[in-house]
This record gives C-alpha cells, sequence and structure tokens, in this order.
C-alpha cells in the first residue's frame, strides 16, 4: 500500500514524484501529463520509489499502479470518476516560481 505520496518541483517545469511503498517489485505513474503512458519509478530504497517528469502548472489527472495491479488515485489526494467507470487522483501543480 503506497504511504505517502509527494511531488517537488525540479526545474524546468520538471516534478519529482515520490512514493513509498513497500513489498512490492515495480511501481508505475501514468496521467494527462504522460499522454496516459505508464512510466516506470525508480527504486532509491526498501520502499522508496522516485520520477522526474515534465509537469506543466495547472490541474492535473494521475494514478498509480504498483505490480501490475489495478490503477488507483495516489493516496491522501482528491479524487474523482473518470470517464471509464473509474477513479483519478487531482494533482495541483503551481506556477513556477
Amino acid at each position: 500500500i503506497v504511504t505517502s505520496f509527494v511531488m517537488r518541483d525540479a526545474g524546468y517545469s520538471n516534478r519529482t514524484l515520490t512514493l513509498r511503498v513497500a513489498g512490492v517489485e515495480t511501481v508505475e505513474v501514468m496521467g494527462d501529463f504522460t499522454d496516459w503512458e505508464p512510466r516506470a519509478l525508480t527504486r532509491l530504497g526498501r520502499d522508496l520509489w522516485e520520477i522526474t517528469v515534465p509537469i506543466m502548472p495547472g490541474i492535473h489527472q494521475v494514478n498509480v499502479r504498483l505490480d501490475k495491479g489495478k490503477w488507483r488515485p495516489p493516496p491522501g489526494m482528491p479524487s474523482m470518476r473518470d470517464g471509464f467507470n473509474g477513479d483519478v487522483g487531482i494533482l495541483v501543480v503551481d506556477e513556477d516560481r
């Protein structure tokens, strides 16, 4: 189970997404900012996973998947129904400073 999902600025409209999840072999993210193509996160430790992707300021939809399971909204994030009978997380990205 994902215990945290954090986004931080990585410069030039890039954002680093960091997830904490233990006991899995793969973690993927996809959203409107990846054209809904899954992107694999890199394992940085026993339960730390990370990826840096371009995400422009605005409101975005995002989901995560563990070990090729079901796509789900990240925990602690507002979510909404998508157009395919599922849920997506709502990720708000502020303007670069």
